[in-house]
């Protein structure tokens, strides 16, 4: 999934979560809500040790930024159940609460067709719904918006997870204006 339906996901998924909240302050509310959005983003902070390695954010062949640690829903999960436990406040449990359903989104997002590597550091199956059709196009464009422009085009119009990606951006944004 892009990262504009990462962040419509994580809206929705810490929307959904803060329904049992208890009742916080408009602000407090707010935080969570940029915290959730935000957490739906950072499993991609992988980019960054990709992009020193690889000199681009191009995807490279049999590569795949998935496979760093970040890319690891069972880290994720064990680091902030972990976190929960040491908390004493109502708004630090929903914080944790809200990274770990942001962060979860992600991966779920992540597992409809390019695959997630749920148990690692256990197995190092990929997990997804359904192989996604075609590759990344991986001949030299002349710019980063170039290579993504020919993937969206060629490559991820053709799947599932374009489509499933516009339906929760629409719903997203019938949430949000009626709020």
């Amino acid at each position: 999934m892009l990262w504009i339906g990462h962040i419509a996901f994580g809206y929705l998924s810490t929307k959904l979560i803060l329904i049992f909240a208890p009742q916080f302050s408009n602000s407090e509310y707010n935080l969570l809500m940029l915290i959730g959005i935000i957490a739906s983003l950072l499993p991609d902070l992988d980019f960054i040790p990709f992009f020193i390695k690889h000199r681009s954010i191009k995807l490279q062949k049999n590569k795949s930024h998935r496979k760093i640690y970040s890319h690891s829903p069972l880290l994720w999960t064990s680091i902030l159940i972990i976190a929960m436990f040491f908390t004493t406040s109502p708004l630090a449990l929903f914080t944790c609460l809200v990274i770990l359903v942001g962060s979860l989104s992600h991966f779920i997002a992540d597992s409809i067709e390019y695959g997630i590597y749920w148990l690692w550091p256990f197995s190092s199956v990929k997990w997804r719904l359904r192989q996604a059709r075609g590759s990344e196009p991986l001949d030299k464009e002349n710019s980063i918006l170039g290579y993504y422009t020919t993937f969206i085009k060629k490559v991820y119009i053709k799947n599932w997870t374009f489509y499933i990606e516009l339906f929760i951006i629409t719903i997203a944004i019938l949430v949000f204006l009626n709020s």
